[in-house]
């Protein structure tokens, strides 16, 4: 764990070199499935499509019903080969051992693909595991993935609830990362049409 910490600051101080050498070292110590994922996000978060592909691949030979690779391989395919992005989203099934965060997610891939049951499907796993935890609600992030939730389920009244329970402050960040939320999925989906 310390040297994917140390990845990471590699990462934030722009020094990649040095990055993807250490990931080199830790997948040769010790292959486990997280660490060809976090290779595989970097890769990504860098453009390199092919190594990212292989790093989440690497991953799935590990464990092959691996969440964070199999959502990796979508996000990656996605860019250049959409109709491959489903295939493997399709392959994840809402459980317990999927975070918060993830349900999330993987709802707004399936959401930008215009997979719009699946999407359903885990933008309201999301609702009902936060549900679950009131206390989340008070982080922004929580605050935001709930609202865009609740409004691509055309839950509206149970959105303006809550962005009427938020401060005002957080309100109107609420409403502006939204707009812009919005904004992009609109051009996303208008980008895939012939």
């Amino acid at each position: 764990r310390s040297l994917l910490l140390l990845v990471y600051i590699y990462q934030k101080l722009g020094r990649d070199d040095d990055a993807f050498r250490l990931y080199d070292q830790i997948e040769l110590l010790s292959p486990r499935p997280l660490s060809y994922v976090t290779s595989g996000e970097h890769f990504f978060e860098h453009k390199k499509y092919r190594a990212s592909i292989a790093a989440f691949k690497e991953a799935i030979q590990l464990n092959a019903s691996h969440v964070g690779a199999l959502y990796g391989l979508a996000k990656v395919y996605r860019v250049f080969q959409p109709e491959k992005s489903v295939a493997f989203l399709d392959k994840i099934v809402v459980s317990d051992d999927i975070s918060t965060d993830q349900l999330y997610q993987i709802g707004l891939l399936y959401d930008q693909l215009s997979e719009k049951q699946m999407a359903e499907q885990f933008y309201s796993a999301y609702l009902n595991r936060i549900d679950l935890n009131p206390d989340l609600f008070d982080h922004f992030t929580v605050h935001k993935y709930a609202v865009y939730a609740l409004i691509r389920l055309g839950r509206f009244e149970a959105a303006a609830m809550l962005i009427e329970a938020a401060n005002y402050e957080l309100a109107e960040q609420l409403y502006f990362v939204l707009l812009e939320a919005d904004r992009k999925s609109t051009r996303l989906n208008s980008s895939h049409q012939i």
